[in-house]
């Protein structure tokens, strides 16, 4: 059984994330809650925490403070930032630190809530089977090798699949990650944003077809994840400059 821990100074919003889960469902137990930092640190010291959900906004001791204190006492820890705002200094600061997802609190409400304890717990047992861990980043921009795995996996579903339209939020819920999480991280590694990546790659691809076969424009649609040829033409034309017929007739001599 894995103990959880709650820091949040909302009684009202660890009440809910407490009773809201069945959390033996899970193989876990929430061990403690606390309203403050200092509170968490002061148990984490002495007892075992598998997994941690830290607000961020709180009163006296920030989130991010806590994170850096409590991955220094505990570095078996696994962290979940908790938070209002989806914020990109708070999401690169966190990142920096080393947690192990990033959740926006409106994801926590309803059934969704029930997803959101399904991927961390899947994340947690992947990182045991594989036995590497998230360590503190003292402070510099590396990415654990569990993360940069991710999203090498993502890049290569790109790259090798046809026939779909994938999204950031596809990609996140199949690599395990949340939206919010999984578009900061593959925009850091890759340099581009996920969608942008997409787009670009599948693209590319459909150019190297056009010029290099004489497969109708409709399956070459098909294949780039675009059911609709019209559309899949209109986006080819904003990336190059072309329609599809242009561009073969062109590159095809």
């Amino acid at each position: 059984m894995k103990n959880v821990m709650i820091v949040d100074d909302d009684r009202l919003a660890r009440l809910g994330l407490i009773n809201s889960v069945d959390w033996s469902a899970y193989g876990m137990a929430v061990a403690f809650d606390t309203s403050n930092g200092e509170g968490a640190l002061e148990y984490a010291a002495s007892n075992r925490v598998d997994l941690a959900f830290i607000d961020l906004e709180m009163p006296g001791m920030f989130g991010l403070d806590l994170l850096k204190k409590l991955m220094k006492i505990s570095p078996g820890t696994r962290c979940a930032v908790v938070t209002m705002h989806d914020e990109f200094h708070y999401i690169q600061e966190a990142l920096r630190i080393g947690i192990l997802d990033y959740i926006i609190k409106t994801e926590l409400g309803g059934e969704a809530i029930a997803q959101v304890i399904g991927r961390l717990k899947k994340r947690i047992d992947h990182y045991e089977e594989q036995k590497y861990f998230v360590e503190p980043a003292s402070g510099e921009k590396d990415f654990s090798y569990e993360i940069r795995r991710s999203i090498k996996q993502a890049v290569d579903m790109v790259l090798n699949e046809k026939g779909q339209y994938l999204t950031a939020k596809d990609m996140a819920e199949r690599v395990h990650m949340s939206r919010s999480y999984f578009s900061t991280c593959f925009k850091q590694l890759v340099g581009a944003s996920f969608n942008e990546y997409f787009r670009g790659v599948r693209m590319e691809q459909a150019k190297q077809r056009l010029s290099g076969s004489e497969d109708p424009v409709g399956m070459i649609a098909w294949e780039s994840g675009f059911s609709d040829e019209s559309y899949f033409s209109t986006v080819f034309k904003n990336y190059s400059g072309m329609t599809p017929t242009e561009f073969r007739k062109q590159h095809v001599s």
